[in-house]
């Protein structure tokens, strides 16, 4: 009892001048109307602020959420988009009929997360957080939100799959010139994960600096997706082709989400290429 009083007797001097504090801020604050309004105003201001501040930081801790949904959202469209690309316009109008577009895409999109990815391997590879029980498919075609391409997917388990990046000194890719559709090889030499190489371009392409490259769709189900633009271009020394450095789309060092597409009708094409007919024309 006796350190209570000697604590009180020590801090009475600092409560009585708080307690005259706030009779001083009532009194002000009651004084007037517009005393009562301007103080209203400042009030709202600071629980306004901090309400601010307090949903910027639940928005934060959502982004994840929100980032999920809006490339499901892109996925979905990317889908429907397919599908309008493909509706044969004047066959339907001729007929007189309606075509549901989705009913007419031969393509299937959906999104992933990275779990890991390199960049400064010779060998590079992507794990995704998704396998075949969300439907992925071996050789799906990896590409970036914006539509660039990342690589294909080489196998995957129940739960996960690997997909083999551009940035893979073993993978061979066939591009082509945007503009006028000349072919070239696209190599990585294991060097800048930002450049890869497309070489064996003839000599009438007339590569130039900012063309767009493309996808061929020769070793993956799809033409026209596009791989980055020629920063570079060299002639050989003989003057029959030309080597260019291509500057790659895709974001390779920062990946975190990917679109995963797969071509329906691939398995058809597939099975079509191994039948036994093919074998007995190639023999003959």
């Amino acid at each position: 009892m006796h350190k209570l009083i000697e604590f009180i007797r020590t801090i009475y001097v600092f409560v009585f001048f708080v307690v005259l504090e706030i009779l001083a801020i009532n009194y002000y604050a009651h004084s007037t109307h517009y005393t009562q309004a301007r103080l209203l105003t400042r009030a709202n201001s600071m629980v306004g602020g901090v309400h601010g501040m307090m949903a910027g930081v639940r928005g934060y801790f959502h982004l994840r959420q929100v980032n999920d949904e809006l490339l499901d959202h892109v996925a979905r469209l990317s889908e429907r988009l397919a599908g309008y690309e493909h509706i044969h316009l004047a066959d339907s109008v001729r007929m007189g009929i309606y075509v549901d577009p989705a009913s007419q895409s031969k393509f299937r999109v959906m999104h992933a997360t990275v779990i890991s990815n390199t960049v400064n391997r010779r060998q590079n590879l992507i794990v995704l957080n998704c396998g075949r029980k969300e439907g992925v498919t071996d050789n799906m075609t990896l590409v970036s939100p914006s539509g660039a391409l990342v690589g294909y997917v080489a196998d995957c388990t129940d739960d996960y799959a690997v997909a083999v990046s551009v940035l893979n000194t073993s993978m061979k890719l066939s591009g082509k010139l945007k503009h006028n559709n000349s072919l070239g090889s696209i190599t990585w030499d294991g060097c800048d994960p930002e450049v890869v190489t497309m070489s064996e371009l003839s000599k009438y392409a007339f590569p130039e600096v900012g063309q767009e490259v493309v996808t061929a769709g020769l070793e993956i189900s799809f033409s026209d997706v596009p791989i980055g633009t020629i920063e570079s271009v060299e002639l050989n020394e003989t003057g029959t082709q030309y080597t260019a450095r291509v500057r790659l789309a895709a974001p390779f060092s920062s990946l975190t989400d990917l679109l995963l597409i797969e071509r329906i009708d691939q398995r058809e094409i597939d099975s079509l290429k191994r039948s036994r007919k093919i074998d007995f024309y190639y023999k003959n």
